[in-house]
């Protein structure tokens, strides 16, 4: 017989995502319901904001939802961030510039450290 092994996921803001992603852009409407994931949903409010960057409240909105994320969530929800919305936010200098600015803690070191490894040091 086979059985299949899920991993039980301790991080408690990982496991909130969905709801704190809702939370924190209003204006952000995902085609990802909540059994999708956190990865599929932060790739999607990483083009979102993108897409917004001209936009002070969205701006604004992602350094605070960056800053509780990385403040309050473990490593699951550290490497959902850096992966599916860092690497989105690096595409844009002048926005990732404006990000960095807000950020500060862990938040601030991570963004500098993927945004020295993944796009200065090439």
């Amino acid at each position: 017989m086979f059985k299949m092994h899920f991993q039980v996921i301790k991080d408690y803001f990982y496991n909130q995502i969905y709801e704190e992603v809702h939370k924190s852009f209003p204006s952000f409407f995902s085609v990802f319901d909540k059994e999708d994931g956190a990865y599929p949903l932060l790739g999607e409010l990483g083009c979102f904001i993108l897409k917004h960057s001209d936009k002070k409240d969205i701006i604004e909105q992602t350094i605070d939802f960056i800053n509780k994320a990385l403040q309050k969530g473990e490593y699951e929800t550290e490497d959902a961030i850096i992966i599916e919305m860092f690497s989105k936010l690096y595409e844009d200098s002048i926005l990732a510039d404006n990000i960095e600015r807000g950020l500060y803690g862990k938040a601030l070191i991570l963004f500098r450290k993927y945004r020295k490894e993944s796009y200065e040091d090439h």
